[in-house]
């Protein structure tokens, strides 16, 4: 019994085989191309049913699937949010940001405990503490251009900056952060940032928080990250912070000088009416200062003017006493010259001399004295006669001769003990040596006296019972 197969069955196995000898002959034919060998894809294959011939001959060649294909876009883009979702946010969530947070934790509070127990006092010295930070910098940077930094304290930098109306850059430097090695490379170094800080004349004022001085700074500038920069100006007669940088924002030079430009011209009026209102203010104290010495001035003129009237006031006062003075003494001399002129003897006495004086404005006197009268008795008679001249002298007509006519002498003892009395207030050195002497004088004056012999009489002088005397007045 012959077994027979249908034709159905057998096309379905003859087309299995030719795909399995499709798929072979690809994997023969680039393993050949890869080691080089060369085969041929064209050999005759066995069919069942006794037919030989090429693949193509039954059966038209059949190509596989690729195994990999691309998804289309929405699908990319799903599966990125995907991952985004999945992996990113929460590595970020709970991984990067807590790490970063502990970090920046740990390290400020390393950076308290570290200022709390190193530093002596909360104010320490700050040229000491200032010192310290620009020798740390120059030796973690050697060579590194840098702005000028100022040598002194802050508060000194204040008032600097105040007073010369000055802006004031601070920068607080923390040499545990990341970003502060390349911001002191990369922004500090720069020739843009430094020409721009000198050109402006800003003042550059810089510390390291770990100090007392920058860490006080620091908690009056309120800082959130490093490095930071302040830009301070007078603003309502005090320093105020116009512009803060802090942060990654600072790694780039241009940034900061464009920043700094703008805040710098935007506060510049502040410092315009700062100048008009300290230059209104100079004026101001100026022109007092011109008006008090205006004021001093004409008050001691004025002081003068009454000193010197007090002074005129005072020497009338004294000239006036002096004057009057002077009358009563006048007074009493001449009174006491009536009491010393001589009685008129009888004209029949024996000696007795009728004279007739005749005076310098005609008038005449016509008076009696003995021959042993004192001439002084003339003179007095003369001197306190009301139309008589102060001094003068008396003469004789034929032959003319002037007679010894003086006060008497005890009145001229008087008057010499007066202008002692006055020159002693003067010269009492002269006074004490002339003592001696004038002691001596006043004996001998008070001997002639008493002997005679001093003053002259009528008879002495040979004046004639009759004569005429004639008064000259020499003030005249």
């Amino acid at each position: 019994t012959s077994t027979t197969i249908s034709s159905s069955d057998q096309q379905s196995v003859v087309r299995r085989r030719v795909s399995e000898n499709v798929v072979s002959s690809e994997s023969s034919s680039s393993s050949s191309q890869v080691t080089g060998g060369v085969t041929s894809s064209t050999t005759p294959r066995v069919v069942s049913g006794g037919t030989t011939g090429p693949p193509s001959a039954a059966l038209p060649p059949q190509h596989p699937r690729p195994l990999h294909t691309s998804p289309p876009g929405a699908l990319r883009r799903i599966s990125a949010w995907a991952v985004y979702l999945g992996f990113t946010l929460p590595s970020k969530l709970f991984i990067h940001w807590p790490v970063r947070l502990c970090y920046w934790t740990v390290q400020s509070l390393f950076a308290v405990a570290y200022s709390l127990l190193y530093s002596t006092s909360a104010a320490a010295d700050p040229m000491r503490d200032l010192d310290q930070f620009l020798q740390t910098y120059s030796s973690n940077y050697p060579g590194l251009a840098h702005p000028t930094f100022y040598r002194g304290s802050y508060s000194q930098a204040l008032n600097l900056a105040k007073q010369k109306l000055q802006f004031l850059l601070v920068y607080l430097h923390c040499g545990h952060h990341l970003n502060t090695d390349t911001f002191c490379r990369r922004v500090l170094s720069d020739a843009e940032v430094r020409n721009y800080i000198s050109s402006n004349n800003i003042l550059f004022w810089a510390c390291d928080v770990t100090l007392p001085e920058g860490y006080r700074v620091s908690q009056a500038l309120r800082e959130n990250d490093y490095p930071y920069l302040a830009l301070m100006v007078l603003r309502n007669n005090r320093m105020s912070v116009v512009a803060r940088m802090e942060g990654t924002t600072l790694l780039e030079p241009r940034y900061v000088v464009d920043t700094l430009t703008r805040h710098y011209n935007s506060s510049m009026p502040y410092i315009t009416a700062a100048r008009l209102s300290r230059l209104e203010r100079e004026q101001a104290v100026a022109l007092r200062q011109e008006q008090d010495t205006a004021y001093q001035m004409s008050l001691r003129v004025d002081r003068e003017k009454a000193r010197r009237k007090v002074e005129a006031d005072e020497q009338v006062r004294q000239k006036e006493a002096l004057e009057r003075q002077q009358e009563l003494e006048e007074q009493q001399r001449r009174m006491k010259m009536k009491e010393m002129i001589p009685q008129e003897p009888d004209a029949n006495t024996p000696g007795a001399l009728q004279l007739v004086v005749k005076l310098p404005g005609g008038e005449r006197i016509a008076r009696s004295f003995h021959v042993d009268h004192p001439l002084s008795g003339l003179y007095c008679l003369l001197y306190t006669h009301p139309d008589a001249p102060d001094r003068f002298e008396v003469t004789t007509n034929f032959p003319r001769r002037v007679l010894p006519c003086n006060p008497p002498l005890c009145l001229r003892q008087n008057n010499k003990k007066q202008q002692q009395d006055s020159s002693g207030n003067n010269n009492s050195e002269q006074q004490q040596q002339s003592s001696a002497t004038s002691s001596e004088q006043q004996q001998e004056e008070e001997e002639k006296v008493e002997e005679g012999e001093v003053e002259p009489t009528f008879g002495s002088f040979g004046i004639a019972p009759r004569t005429v005397l004639f008064v000259k007045d020499l003030d005249a």
